[in-house]
C-alpha cells in the first residue's frame, strides 16, 4: 500500500534528521503543552492591565499606526468541535435576532476605532473568522462583509480572507463572498477518516466536506483548508491517506497543524482521563514528515512553516498575506473575544456577549486585559516572525539588536546549543533552520522564548 511506503521513508528520514537530538529533547513535550500560536507564551510573563484609562491610552498610541491589519469575528459554530476553544456558542434559525444584533455591534465597534484613529489607515488584510462566519443566514453573511469592508476601505489589492466551515460553505456563500472582494478561502477539513470526525464532533463525512470545498476551487486567488495530526487514535496510515487525497484535489494551499489540547475543550477531558489514546509527541513529528513527503511530491512549497502552497499557485494575495504577517504588522481584531497584537501590545476583548455589546454600544472600548511588551519582546517577536517565514536569521543584524538590548549572550547561547543539536546550520549571512529544525520550530521558538524573555 502506497501510504505504508511513505511512512517507511519519513521514519528513516526522521531518524537520520534527529540524530543529533539529546535524549530528554522530547520530555514534556505533547498535545497538551504544544502551541502554534507560541507567541502567546510570552504574552503571559508580562502584566496586564484593566485600567479603563491605560488601556484608552494605548489604544491611541496603537491606532497612530500608519499600517493597520484587521480581524472580525463571527464567535458561533453549528456545534463545537472537540479540539475548538474558539468558538463561544452555537446558533439555530431561531437566532437570528440576536445574530443581527451582534452584527450591527460589530459595525459600531469599527466605527468607535476609526473615531479614535482607525479611519484613514493603509489596511492591506482584513480577515474574517470565529467560530465560523460561513454560519449566518445569507443577507446576515452578506452584510457582515460588506460592512466591514466598506467600512475599513482596505488598499487595492489587499489580502482579504473569509473562513468556513465545509458543512455551511453552499454555492450562495461562495457567490456572496466573490462579490464581496473577498480574495483567500479558508476552510478546516482537519482529517478525512470518518471515525476520527464523529470522535471530534464534526459534521459530514470526509468525502462530503471535500466536495464542499472542492466546489470552491478556481473561485478565489487563494483557497486553503486545515488539516490536524494528532488526534486520539489517529493511525499513521489515517493521516497519510488524508493528506495524500486531499492534495489530489488541486486545492492551492494546506496548512498543517498540530493537534492542540487547550482549555475550554472536551479534549481536555478526555487527555486527562487517558492521555496514552494522544499519540506522543516524537510520533507526531512522524506524522510531519510523513505529510511534508507527501506533499513535496505533489508540488507543494512550505512558506511559511506550516503553510504549505503549490509553487505555482502564488498568487499577489498570497505573497502580501505573508509579508503582512512577517513584518509584524499591527493586528486589530473587532468581535466578542477577539484579540489583537503587534510587536508592543496584546489585548483580548470582552468573552460575554452582553459585556462586550453593552460596551460598544455605550462608546467604550470592550478591552478587557491589556499587555504591554517591552523593547526586548519586539525583537524576539520578530525573530521568531523571520524564523518562521523565513527559515532563517540574518544574525548580523540580530545580533546587533539583541546586543543592545542586552540579550547579547542569551542569543549566542541559543544558537549554538540548536546547532549542537542539528537544528540551525550557519549560512554566509547568518543561521538556517535545518530540515530537523522545520520539523520542530515551535518547540525552537519555546527555547528562544525561555533564553530572552
Amino acid at each position: 500500500m502506497l501510504s505504508y511506503s511513505v511512512i517507511d521513508a519519513a521514519r528513516e528520514e526522521m531518524a537520520k534528521d534527529f540524530r543529533l537530538l539529546p535524549d530528554h529533547y522530547f520530555a514534556d513535550k505533547n498535545s497538551r503543552t504544544f502551541r502554534f500560536n507560541n507567541i502567546q507564551r510570552l504574552y503571559s510573563r508580562r502584566p496586564q492591565t484593566n485600567s479603563a484609562n491605560e488601556i484608552r491610552d494605548n489604544l491611541a498610541a496603537l491606532l497612530d499606526q500608519p499600517t493597520l491589519s484587521f480581524y472580525a469575528g463571527v464567535p458561533w459554530c453549528e456545534q463545537i468541535c472537540h479540539f475548538c476553544d474558539l468558538a463561544f456558542g452555537v446558533t439555530t434559525k431561531n437566532d437570528r435576532d440576536k445574530r443581527q444584533r451582534y452584527l450591527e455591534t460589530l459595525e459600531m465597534e469599527l466605527e468607535l476605532l476609526k473615531k479614535h484613529g482607525a479611519a484613514g489607515k493603509v489596511v492591506k488584510s482584513i480577515y474574517f473568522g470565529g467560530g465560523t462566519p460561513t454560519v449566518l443566514d445569507d443577507d446576515q453573511f452578506a452584510f457582515l462583509l460588506r460592512s466591514i469592508i466598506n467600512g475599513i476601505k482596505p488598499s487595492p489589492g489587499s489580502s482579504i480572507t473569509c473562513e468556513a466551515a465545509p458543512s455551511s460553505l453552499t454555492s450562495e456563500k461562495i457567490a456572496i463572498m466573490q462579490d464581496a472582494g473577498v480574495t483567500r478561502l479558508s476552510s478546516g477539513l482537519q482529517t478525512i477518516d470518518d471515525s476520527i470526525r464523529s470522535a471530534q464532533h464534526q459534521l459530514l463525512s470526509g468525502q462530503e466536506a471535500m466536495r464542499a470545498i472542492e466546489a470552491s476551487l478556481g473561485k478565489f486567488d487563494v483557497v486553503n483548508t486545515d488539516l490536524i495530526y494528532g488526534f486520539p487514535n489517529e493511525t499513521l496510515d489515517s493521516w497519510a491517506r488524508t493528506v495524500n487525497e486531499v492534495s489530489s484535489m488541486g486545492i492551492p494551499s494546506i496548512t498543517l497543524y498540530r493537534l492542540e489540547v487547550r482549555d475550554r475543550t472536551a479534549n481536555l477531558r478526555r487527555f486527562e482521563k487517558d492521555s496514552e489514546r494522544f499519540p506522543e509527541e516524537f510520533d507526531s513529528r512522524l506524522r510531519y514528515y510523513i505529510a511534508k513527503n507527501i506533499l513535496s511530491d505533489k508540488g507543494y512549497v512550505e512558506s511559511p512553516l506550516g503553510w504549505w502552497i503549490k509553487a505555482e499557485s502564488t498568487k499577489p494575495s498570497w505573497e502580501l498575506h505573508k509579508q503582512i504577517w512577517r513584518n509584524v504588522t499591527p493586528y486589530i481584531g473587532i468581535g466578542q473575544g477577539a484579540w489583537s497584537q503587534g510587536p508592543s501590545f496584546y489585548y483580548i476583548n470582552s468573552k460575554l456577549t452582553k459585556e462586550w455589546e453593552e460596551m460598544v454600544r455605550t462608546g467604550e472600548f470592550p478591552v478587557k486585559s491589556y499587555t504591554r511588551l517591552r523593547e526586548k519582546d519586539a525583537f524576539i517577536f520578530q525573530f521568531i516572525r523571520e524564523l518562521r517565514t523565513y527559515g532563517g536569521i540574518n544574525l548580523e543584524v540580530s545580533k546587533d539588536t539583541a546586543t543592545q538590548l542586552g540579550l547579547g549572550n542569551q542569543v549566542d547561547k541559543f544558537v549554538q546549543q540548536q546547532c549542537d543539536w542539528g537544528l540551525l546550520s550557519e549560512e554566509s549571512q547568518g543561521f538556517s533552520l535545518t530540515a530537523a529544525g522545520k520539523a520542530l520550530v515551535h518547540w525552537i521558538i519555546d527555547d528562544f522564548i525561555d533564553a530572552c524573555a
